[in-house]
């Protein structure tokens, strides 16, 4: 009963604020998202798995009540129609009763409930970025607080033992098996990392146009918490991806100099803190091949070719065990195990939606942002967006993860939507240009 008023509550309260900004509604959905994880293990019944998902009902709500602007239309066509389409051919599927009704709607809601988030992101104006930005800045400051008291006093006092926190307490395997993975306010140490390095474009973007001290001192503060975060959490695959995202953005021809030695101090700080403590270097097991092939052999058990010619059509919504809560798990008919997010999406959907999928990804790595060339942050929110897509063959939960994949659609909304002329305010000659070439096109 208290989990399903704290439903009604998240639901009224993210309605009812982004009734007044965009960015406030975003701020209470992601960040319940932060501490939904906590909120979970902590709240044992059926309605503390949708706590969240009552968070973005209000946001859908009241967010797509409203009738776009022709310029935020503009701004996403082509989208749209890939957002119905990925939407519409898992509902299809649903009405086929290959699975059990709730195990059809959990599945149904893995594959497609996240998906407007694509949308909501490619509406984001430069200044509600901004403004977004500060939030996350501050909520990885407090997820950076969480997680270092987790360090020195341990888990239990935030995450009892239980059927929800059972990864948690599995994953007992840094420094020498002796210590786990810290998971921070996150249902796991998997999530945090990913979440924190999915602000990271957010983060840099708002940095890099800020002209006021403090708020520029905030974002890079949010960017440090974020990059001890992915350490933390010893998450070898986040690990993989901040590091490419920083070498983009350090080896970007946009920063000014005092900016990249900024970044550059920010960097050399982490490896020193990184360097002297074991605890924080899981991630050097990636140097060890007789470890990465074994972890590589089990992302990839169940062959692409293989699943595709057994199960062409799929084993039905949600037999991939997607997010399927511990309740329902003995209800899945038929469970194929995959630790490979298109072979999961392809026992769902079958063929048509895994090379759905691929064609979507496809449309955003060549996705052309208008007339110009888009700002380091949105360049960097689509690289990083493409490298998730890619390593999704190695684990799978890149569509189910809270509140990353809110981020990682909104990250590639934003990216691969038409530039506004507000993203190129600070440019003066290039957004001359850009009224130039828009008066003759008239």
């Amino acid at each position: 009963m208290t989990s399903l008023l704290i439903c009604l509550l998240c639901f009224v309260v993210t309605f009812t604020l982004t009734r007044r900004s965009l960015v406030w509604g975003l701020a209470a959905c992601i960040g319940l998202g932060y501490v939904f994880g906590v909120l979970k293990a902590n709240i044992l019944d059926t309605f503390s798995f949708l706590i969240w998902d009552a968070s973005v009902l209000g946001l859908y709500a009241s967010y797509f009540s409203r009738r776009p602007s022709p310029e935020e239309a503009s701004r996403n066509d082509g989208l749209r129609l890939w957002v119905a389409a990925l939407i519409l051919w898992p509902v299809i599927l649903t009405v086929v009763p290959v699975q059990y009704p709730l195990i059809q709607l959990v599945g149904l809601r893995a594959n497609t409930f996240l998906l407007p988030f694509l949308l909501i992101g490619a509406r984001l104006k430069a200044e509600e970025v901004d403004e977004l930005a500060l939030v996350l800045a501050v909520l990885n400051l407090s997820a950076l607080a969480l997680a270092t008291t987790e360090y020195f006093v341990g888990l239990e006092l935030f995450f009892p033992r239980n059927q929800v926190t059972e990864l948690i307490y599995r994953s007992r395997d840094v420094a020498g098996y002796t210590a786990f993975r810290i998971p921070a306010f996150f249902i796991n140490a998997h999530v945090y990392a990913g979440t924190m390095v999915m602000t990271v474009p957010f983060l840099l973007g708002a940095w890099i146009r800020e002209s006021r001290t403090w708020r520029r001192n905030l974002m890079l503060g949010g960017m440090m918490a974020a990059l001890m975060g992915v350490f933390l959490a010893a998450s070898r695959t986040h690990a993989i991806v901040l590091g490419a995202v920083m070498i983009f953005a350090v080896l970007s021809g946009e920063l000014k100099s005092l900016s990249r030695a900024s970044l550059v101090v920010m960097l050399a700080l982490t490896v020193w803190l990184v360097s002297n403590n074991e605890r924080l270097q899981r991630f050097t097991t990636l140097l060890d091949t007789e470890v990465i092939t074994d972890r590589v052999a089990s992302s990839v058990n169940l062959p692409f070719l293989e699943a595709a010619l057994e199960y062409p059509f799929g084993v039905g919504m949600g037999g991939g065990g997607t997010s399927i809560p511990y309740f329902l798990s003995d209800q899945i008919l038929q469970p194929v195990a995959a630790e490979n997010e298109y072979v999961r999406i392809m026992l769902e959907e079958g063929v048509l939606g895994v090379f759905m999928w691929i064609g979507f990804v496809v449309w955003i790595a060549t996705r052309s942002a208008g007339h110009m060339k888009p700002p380091l942050a949105r360049r960097l929110a689509r690289f990083m967006t493409l490298v998730y897509f890619a390593m999704a063959c190695l684990g799978t939960g890149l569509l189910a993860s809270v509140p990353q994949s809110a981020l990682l659609l909104l990250a590639a909304g934003w990216a691969c939507s038409r530039l506004e002329y507000g993203t190129v305010r600070d440019r003066p000659t290039v957004a001359a240009l850009y009224e130039r070439r828009q008066f003759a096109d008239l």
